[in-house]
């Protein structure tokens, strides 16, 4: 029978090796020594018998040595290397023996209590007590395996403690949930670990980590997560074990919380970029159809409109200065006089044409006929087309309102280059109070190039406006 039961564990054993990590593969060398000890001795008792050894000399060595091999391969096993997750087996078990004898004893207590009071041969006692030990038996399994479970299996017990803490922490605000990913390495004590995400609608093969950086499939072994019957995560392990994976697999799954929030912010991260580079695009697109609008106003329709007065004055030259046609001509002429000017408005207003000079030159012309002292600091700068222009409109705008609302005598106007992105600042020394959610018109033209616009507007202390535009737009 034990030869049976030997063969059995050796064969399993060896199976278990070809497929097992380092690890685990000590754990079951371990184990080998302890399984082979008792056929090993057996073989040497054989033998000495044969040889005539007397028994008085290799029994008691053999059991010794059998009662002493064997117990330490194993404790080795467990102790070291972790057999098999042996301290949740034994938790488990133990915790069902525990539990067994709990309800046992509940039982014939009540059934104890009840003969007392209603006489040994009441049915009701059996009953009562077997009502009473169902009820009891689900709440007393999980309080004993509880406790067990912090005596033999107190890591795992303090691991899943921390982790839904942090949990908790999350849910509570305390927490951001992208710091799940160094959680997991803390807990598990594997700095190599790394939690991939999987964005909603992206490709089987594609996942990004948690600073939204596209990665590309893992070739390791991967601890899937999953929500809803997909893939929305996972998590590869730097030095993977049977027990680390199984550890993984369970506090994954009490970290699901802020796994899918990090999920969710991520994909309206990108959603957002995506947003933005269009509006970038429609922005760049808007340019470019302004300048081509300035021109062909410039070069098109208002050259013509010039043509056509250059000819009438051409005409009237020719004239009796006494004819009444040359009052006509010239009311005439005054009119295309007013549509030019009224094209040259209109083509300043799809596009400054100051702004072919640099965006300097454009914004001193644009307010030198301020009527409130301004104070005008430009760097000169190279601008790409679409920034010169949201830069220049939102000069013009919060300008107007500083006449409309501020009643302000002095103005500041500052545009400089600051660490790749392009700040404009707007200072007053009016009435102040202007609402932090004004303006917006220019938070459209700002947030279109991914820029950000603040208003710091104190009463009685004036206002500034900082915007901030990004150069690489």
């Amino acid at each position: 029978m034990y030869l049976v039961a030997l063969s059995a564990v050796v064969g399993s054993v060896v199976v278990r090796r070809r497929r097992a990590d380092a690890a685990t593969r000590r754990q079951l060398r371990w184990l080998l020594v302890g399984a082979s000890a008792v056929p090993v001795l057996l073989g040497a008792g054989w033998i000495a018998g044969l040889a005539g050894a007397p028994q008085r000399i290799w029994v008691p060595a053999f059991y010794v040595t059998m009662l002493v091999v064997m117990p330490v391969a194993v404790a080795v096993a467990i102790l070291r290397y972790d057999l098999y997750d042996v301290d949740r087996l034994l938790g488990s078990s133990l915790a069902v023996f525990l539990t067994s004898i709990v309800s046992a004893g509940i039982f014939a207590g009540i059934v104890y209590l009840v003969g007392q009071q209603l006489g040994e041969s009441s049915g009701v006692g059996v009953a009562g007590a077997a009502f009473a030990t169902a009820l009891c038996l689900l709440p007393t399994y999980r309080m004993i395996h509880r406790r067990v479970g912090t005596l033999f299996d107190r890591e795992g017990t303090v691991m899943r403690a921390r982790v839904s803490e942090f949990v908790t922490d999350v849910r509570d605000g305390r927490a951001e949930p992208e710091a799940v990913e160094a959680v997991l390495r803390s807990v598990l004590v594997d700095a190599d670990l790394r939690l991939l995400i999987r964005l909603p609608g992206s490709a089987d093969d594609a996942y990004v980590d948690l600073t939204g950086k596209s990665t590309p499939r893992p070739d390791g072994a991967v601890i899937p997560l999953h929500a809803s019957g997909s893939e929305v995560a996972a998590i590869m392990l730097g030095a993977p074990s049977t027990r680390r994976t199984r550890q993984a697999r369970e506090l994954a799954r009490l970290a699901r919380l802020p796994v899918e929030v990090s999920r969710l912010r991520l994909g309206l991260q990108v959603a957002l970029r995506d947003v933005r580079a269009t509006q970038a695009r429609l922005m760049v697109a808007g340019a470019e159809e302004r300048r081509r609008l300035e021109r062909d106003l410039h070069d098109g329709a208002q050259q013509h409109v010039v043509a056509v007065g250059m000819r009438l004055r051409s005409i009237q030259r020719g004239l009796d200065t006494g004819l009444p046609a040359n009052a006509e001509l010239d009311q005439a002429v005054e009119m295309i006089e007013g549509a030019v000017a009224e094209l040259r408005r209109l083509a300043q207003g799809v596009r400054p044409g100051r702004l072919q000079d640099g965006l300097g030159p454009a914004l001193q012309d644009l307010l030198s006929g301020s009527p409130v002292p301004v104070e005008l600091d430009v760097e000169n700068l190279e601008l790409p087309e679409v920034l010169a222009t949201t830069s220049y409109f939102v000069v013009a705008e919060c300008v107007t309102n500083v006449y409309k609302h501020a009643q302000a005598t002095q103005l500041s106007v500052r545009v400089a280059a600051q660490a790749n992105a392009l700040v404009i600042a707007i200072s007053d020394n009016g009435v102040g109070g202007a609402p932090a959610y004004g303006l917006t018109s220019v938070r459209d033209r700002v947030a279109a190039l991914g820029g950000s616009l603040e208003i710091d507007s104190p009463v009685a202390m004036g206002t500034t406006i900082r915007v901030e535009l990004p150069c690489a737009s």
